[in-house]
């Protein structure tokens, strides 16, 4: 696939690999001039989820973590199989695992303090 693009937090890009999607890997002085001038950018790759997985999780239009917890669209128990709830477990656990490296929680923190120090005064 090749080398992601660095991604700020604002505006949002990246690399993922669920269809196999990069930008800018065509031209790469157009990735340059553009991410180069973006303070604290970082690469970083999303990983590709297995397609079954990733397909029933789409049919049963529900976030990710309600397929983990075989919770319906309608808070209600499911039925969502063990394997696939496995692999997007493992997947998020993954994702997860990137945006903790990238400390992508410190990069919004800031404006989430800020937010929240003009709320209290």
């Amino acid at each position: 696939m090749g080398r992601p693009p660095k991604l700020n937090v604002d505006p949002p890009g990246t690399s993922h690999a669920i269809n196999n999607t990069t930008f800018f890997e065509w031209d790469p002085a157009a990735y340059n001039a553009y991410f180069n001038k973006i303070k604290d950018a970082h690469d970083f790759t999303i990983p590709k989820l297995n397609e079954m997985a990733c397909e029933q999780v789409e049919i049963a239009s529900v976030p990710y973590v309600s397929f983990v917890a075989t919770k319906a669209a309608d808070s209600q128990a499911a039925n969502y199989s063990f394997v696939l709830r496995g692999y997007v477990q493992h997947w998020l656990g993954n994702v997860w695992a990137e945006f903790d490296r990238i400390k992508l929680i410190d990069m919004v923190a800031p404006e989430l303090q800020r937010k929240g120090a003009a709320r209290q005064a």
